[in-house]
């Protein structure tokens, strides 16, 4: 199931008419969180991207693929017998830090507006270039060994990071091919796994209701500022810029997307800081208003 499909099932639910989309691609071989959002939400997609996410993934040892897992065709292979969970813990745990990734072949990234995976289906290689991604955080689980050992790891990471592709360089520290086996995203910002909602549940009574969420939560990786008075509410919501309380430029960064909460800490839109601050204040202009 590709994330269009499940855009097409929530659809299906909410009704033709209602706006629907995803934030962030989730490969089809994988499975875990997607976050959808539906109606005036869908102008926070944009922001959902930007959002960490965590994943669970399995790497087996001693098998390399032309798509990095399983789903490809095996290019490579070795004995892997002898890593043991101590070298594959080391080799996890090299994975945490900043790095250039380039995108896979196989992979929902576009060139020239085509998808990559369409271009690898017709044997075309694409000139691609590198992402800055960081990886917050890498742990091993569980370790199974023998000839094709299992390595199972937990990972945080920011957007534009391919899982596939870290499990490919867990074999690089060690010096043999490797594949992801296995893949579940288990939070994209705040929203976690166990919060999740099936599609089958979403069909049910009452089961869109409960699988909602606030549109708050969909920015809550984002800095935020609180338009308190009523006259700073209508000013923004008109599209005006307005004079906010803000710290120094090291703590707000100029330029940068706050989301913007009304008195009661509704979501009411999307602003920038801009220009110098001036007596403890500076300039929120308006990118989206929500309300």
């Amino acid at each position: 199931m590709t994330s269009h499909d499940v855009v097409d099932v929530v659809r299906s639910v909410v009704g033709r008419r209602t706006k629907v989309g995803h934030g962030g691609t989730l490969d089809p071989a994988a499975a875990g969180v997607l976050v959808v959002c539906v109606g005036w939400a869908t102008r926070l997609t944009e922001y959902l991207l930007q959002a960490a996410k965590r994943y669970r993934g399995e790497v087996t040892l001693g098998v390399g693929t032309d798509t990095e897992d399983a789903e490809g065709h095996v290019l490579e292979t070795a004995d892997a017998a002898s890593v043991d969970e101590a070298a594959a813990r080391r080799a996890v745990a090299a994975l945490v830090g900043e790095r250039e990734m380039l995108p896979p072949m196989h992979s929902a990234a576009r060139v020239q507006g085509r998808r990559l995976y369409e271009l690898a289906r017709v044997g075309q290689e694409a000139e691609r270039v590198p992402r800055r991604v960081v990886i917050y955080e890498a742990e091993l689980l569980a370790f199974r060994p023998g000839a094709r050992p299992r390595v199972l790891f937990d990972v945080a990471c920011s957007k534009g990071t391919y899982v596939r592709s870290l499990a490919v360089q867990v074999g690089e520290q060690l010096g043999i091919p490797a594949h992801l086996s296995f893949l579940v995203r288990t939070a994209v910002g705040p929203h976690v796994l166990r919060d999740a909602a099936t599609l089958e549940e979403l069909r049910g009574e009452g089961g869109l209701a409960a699988a909602l969420r606030r549109p708050e939560a969909a920015v809550a990786h984002l800095p935020a500022l609180r338009l308190s008075s009523e006259d700073g509410r209508r000013r923004f919501c008109s599209g005006s810029a307005v004079r906010v309380w803000a710290p120094g430029e090291a703590e707000a960064p100029r330029g940068a997307p706050y989301a913007v909460l009304g008195s009661s800490g509704e979501l009411i839109g999307i602003g920038l800081l801009e220009g110098e601050t001036r007596g403890g204040t500076a300039a929120l202009r308006p990118q989206k208003v929500l309300v």
